[in-house]
């Protein structure tokens, strides 16, 4: 992985040589910085990934292609047809200002977080176990309409691997972009939303761009303030961990205050904790969505050494 990670810096920065430095070439040449020390961070500590970290290295995999800058127009594996990007559109537009996007709606409304991670995994296990057996239940949970934060993310996650299975129809994949779309279209207003708040769920922020940003929608995802949190929350180590204001916070509370307010803090199911308070599941999403973030900024890149 690291010999992938230096062809593909080694190239980018000789093909940047020269290049005038605009705030575009900066930001793409600091995101594969911070991509290069997330994945030297879990090669160094890889006896305590697991298998989520795994899924995301394999992602990170994808940009060797990178690496020849001839093959632009092959990289793109989910291009958004004009259509699909039009409608994506709309559905941001009606939904920035309708009453299920509103944070108090989200608040009050219980079901947004509509499933456990124990059922969600049993879906994913209906597909991958290659029997094409998928139960009520799952296609049920998994087409619940009106969804929030994880629970979101999760139908994300299990439609883009469906969307890989042998077990659909040609039609049922392209019922599946749909829902990709309705989905991103939903999670792009709530990360907005939420890139807002001083107290953002960082885990939950970096999922949404790097799914999104798998089912295609990368370009939309990829915006200059975003990366920049995203860059920020990195530890000089490389990796991710819990935010550092809750860190100090808890820094300053006596043991019983401490022990209260880090059990109110959502940590996910599968969260490893490594080395440093480093966390796994969060140096994974970090990396896939700073690959999200690398690709759609070496396009624009490419995109002007072409047109300029």
């Amino acid at each position: 992985m690291f010999l992938i990670i230096s062809i593909v810096m080694t190239c980018f920065l000789s093909n940047v040589h020269g290049l005038n430095d605009t705030s575009l070439e900066t930001l793409q040449f600091k995101v594969l910085q911070a991509l290069t020390n997330s994945v030297l961070y879990m090669e160094e500590h890889y006896k305590l990934l697991n298998l989520d970290a795994l899924t995301g290295l394999r992602i990170v995999q994808e940009l060797r292609k990178l690496a020849d800058l001839t093959l632009w127009r092959i990289i793109i594996q989910r291009e958004i047809k004009k259509e699909e990007k039009r409608k994506f559109n709309e559905q941001i537009a009606g939904l920035i200002n309708s009453e299920e996007n509103d944070a108090s709606y989200a608040r009050e409304n219980k079901s947004l977080e509509s499933f456990s991670e124990d059922n969600s995994d049993e879906c994913l296990e209906e597909v991958i176990d290659g029997r094409c057996d998928i139960s009520d239940d799952c296609i049920e949970m998994m087409t619940l309409d009106h969804v929030h934060g994880y629970s979101a993310t999760h139908q994300i996650y299990y439609f883009l691997i469906t969307s890989e299975s042998k077990c659909l129809s040609e039609t049922s994949k392209s019922a599946i972009r749909n829902l990709l779309s309705q989905l991103c279209a939903r999670t792009f207003v709530e990360a907005a939303r939420e890139s807002k708040n001083s107290d953002i769920q960082q885990d939950l922020f970096m999922e949404q761009v790097g799914l999104c940003g798998l089912s295609g929608y990368y370009r939309e995802f990829s915006r200059s303030e975003w990366v920049q949190s995203i860059l920020d929350w990195q530890r000089p180590s490389g990796c991710y961990g819990r935010a550092q204001s809750f860190l100090s916070e808890l820094n300053r509370l006596d043991e019983n205050h401490r022990f209260r307010r880090e059990s109110s803090h959502k940590v996910k199911r599968e969260e490893r904790i490594m080395t440093d308070d480093c966390l796994c599941h969060r140096t994974t999403v970090a990396v896939i969505a700073l690959s999200q973030n690398f690709r759609a900024l070496a396009e624009q890149v490419q995109h002007r050494m072409t047109y300029n």
